[in-house]
């Protein structure tokens, strides 16, 4: 029997799927993540994680497109940055990444971490690839302001 391979939609555009975001909740399901990128910017390595829409999702979502429709079951793909890989082949995140929220989450959920910890940490590749391959979640957006940059949105954990 033939069976769809479900990939990412790349007509969905990641900054209005987190305005979109903004103020509701969605359950995500992280279905891929990616190896480790080398940033052009910086010294710096990115990944890109997947995140498969659960639940219903109404909203504008393409730039080609004038009318909302629900994306749920779509696949939208989202880039974090990660930081330089030290001796140890370990990342520092700390609370100003993106990925910080999602990964100190997913980490307490799989038991790698305390409970309460709120505090930055190091990681290897691996143990952030099996805190986060497959989790579940509820997911909200919320604006960052920055000095430096233009204000922008970041995906985040509903505990």
């Amino acid at each position: 029997m033939v069976s769809i391979i479900k990939e990412v939609n790349k007509d969905l555009n990641k900054n209005m799927f987190l305005q979109n975001l903004l103020k509701k909740e969605v359950i995500l399901k992280i279905v891929r993540v990616s190896e480790p990128l080398q940033s052009r910017r910086k010294n710096e390595e990115f990944i890109y994680i997947d995140f498969e829409v659960l639940s219903d999702f109404e909203g504008y979502f393409t730039q080609n497109k004038k009318e909302t429709y629900n994306i749920k079951g779509e696949i939208i793909s989202i880039g974090f940055t990660l930081s330089e890989v030290n001796e140890n082949k370990e990342y520092r995140i700390t609370k100003g990444k993106n990925i910080f929220n999602i990964l100190n989450y997913a980490l307490k959920i799989k038991h790698m971490i305390p409970i309460n910890n709120s505090s930055s940490f190091f990681i290897a590749y691996d143990e952030l690839y099996e805190a986060l391959n497959g989790l579940e979640f509820k997911a909200t957006s919320t604006e960052v302001k920055s000095r430096d940059f233009n204000n922008y949105l970041k995906l985040e954990v509903v505990e």
